[in-house]
C-alpha cells in the first residue's frame, strides 16, 4: 500500500522483481514545500507541561497525515512568534496560535485566513477562532468515568489569573 502512494507520487520508480529508485533530494524538498503545513505556535508557561499536550498533539498528527497533512509543534518566544510574522504567510501554511496576549494577536491579523486562534480573539482581531466547549468536555469526561465504575468523582476548577 504504502509504496504504490509512494510511486503514486513520483517520488519512487520500481522495476518489479528487481529494484525501488529513489526520487532525487529536490524533488523530496520541492513535494515537502508544497504538501500542507499547520504549524501550531505554542506560547507562555501553559505549555510547559508537555507529557500532557504530547498526546493531543500526536494524535493531531496522526490525523491529518493520511490527508498528506504535516503537523509541526513549536515552541515559541515573542520574539519568534514576531520573526514567525517577520518571514510571512507561506503557501501551503496554517499557523495555530493558542493562548496569545492581545499585541501578538494582532500581528498575525494580516495572515488573514492562514493563521488559526484557538480561544476567543480579542475585540478588534479580525483572525478565524476556535473556541473549546469546555462544559461539553468536562460532561464527556464525567460519563467515560462513570461507565468505567469510578462511584465517586471531584471536579477541582482553579480560577486562571490573570
Amino acid at each position: 500500500m504504502a509504496l504504490k502512494i509512494l510511486k503514486r507520487e513520483g517520488l519512487v520508480r520500481t522495476q518489479p522483481r528487481k529494484r525501488i529508485h529513489l526520487a532525487h533530494k529536490a524533488i523530496f524538498r520541492k513535494r515537502l514545500q508544497q504538501s500542507p503545513l499547520v504549524r501550531w505556535l505554542a506560547y507562555g508557561r501553559k505549555y510547559q507541561d508537555m507529557p500532557t499536550a504530547a498526546e493531543i498533539f500526536v494524535a493531531i498528527g496522526q490525523r491529518l497525515a493520511p490527508h498528506g497533512i504535516r503537523f509541526s509543534l513549536e515552541m515559541c518566544s515573542a520574539s519568534r512568534l514576531k520573526a514567525i510574522h517577520h518571514e510571512g504567510q507561506r503557501p501551503h501554511e496554517m499557523l495555530v496560535l493558542p493562548s496569545l496576549s492581545r499585541p501578538l494577536q494582532e500581528l498575525f491579523v494580516d495572515f488573514g485566513k492562514s493563521a488559526l486562534i484557538i480561544g476567543q480573539p480579542f475585540s478588534g482581531v479580525c483572525l478565524p477562532f476556535i473556541h473549546s466547549d469546555v462544559i461539553g468536555a468536562i460532561r464527556h469526561a464525567i460519563c467515560m468515568l462513570a461507565r468505567r465504575g469510578f462511584p465517586r468523582i471531584s471536579l477541582v476548577i482553579t480560577e486562571k489569573s490573570s
